[in-house]
């Protein structure tokens, strides 16, 4: 093979490598944007799971008192809350729209909690207001057509899924970074590979075109002498 097609290939092979280098960067860089947004989605997520468990807290606590006491002003964490339950379940279903398992788990707390609230909640707290104070309240629990061991296992249910929502979500963040982690760290890799592998073709390309130049010049000098001696017979 050519001296000149062996450098043609090498210089070929080092931009071929370079080229490669930049394709696994781009990918590298996307992937990374990607999951920047989803992390900051999953971040939107978790947070407003959390203000939607605080609301439903909220509506227990207030329920609680309001049973308990009689004073109205227990129902207001109950009233407050209304909105931001709907709004952060109906901004849930947007966000999780494509992860069927978790907005399945959003759809079942939501259901769970408004049966809750429409079986449980708003029944005691219609009737509790015609309670007097010296009324018994087991009395009046018993006199009411709600079942306090039935609403508890409600909430209980909804704790579950909620716990299983957020490992789930958790889970998910871990393994998106991880993902990331591992893309980065192999994009390191190639690109230090590539560049060995780059600076070596360069070297040796370096070289046979030195090498090259050299026996050129020789020849050119050595034909140079044969004329300066008087032979004009060159090959």
């Amino acid at each position: 093979m050519k001296i000149s097609v062996r450098i043609f290939l090498g210089f070929g092979l080092m931009t071929l490598l370079i080229f490669v280098s930049n394709l696994i960067n781009i990918y590298a860089s996307n992937l990374i944007e990607n999951n920047i947004e989803e992390f900051n989605q999953s971040e939107t997520v978790l947070r407003k799971s959390l203000e939607l468990q605080k609301a439903i807290i909220d509506q227990e606590t207030g329920l609680r008192g309001y049973l308990l006491t009689g004073i109205e002003s227990f129902k207001q964490p109950i009233v407050a809350s209304d909105p931001i339950i709907k709004a952060n379940f109906a901004e849930l279903t947007i966000l999780l729209k494509d992860n069927p398992e978790q907005i399945n788990r959003i759809y079942r707390i939501k259901d769970i909690f408004f049966k809750w609230k429409t079986d449980y909640s708003n029944i005691l707290l219609n009737k509790r207001k015609f309670l007097l104070k010296s009324d018994d309240l087991t009395d009046f629990l018993n006199a009411t057509s709600v079942n306090p061991r039935f609403a508890k296992t409600l909430v209980d249910e909804i704790r579950s899924l909620w716990i299983a929502f957020d490992n789930r979500e958790h889970d998910d963040r871990n393994l998106k970074f991880e993902i990331q982690s591992s893309t980065v760290r192999n994009a390191k890799l190639i690109n230090i590979l590539t560049l060995i592998a780059a600076g070596f073709i360069a070297i040796s390309s370096t070289i046979l075109l030195i090498r090259y130049l050299i026996n050129r010049l020789n020849v050119l000098t050595k034909a140079a002498d044969e004329v300066f001696n008087g032979n004009y017979e060159l090959k």
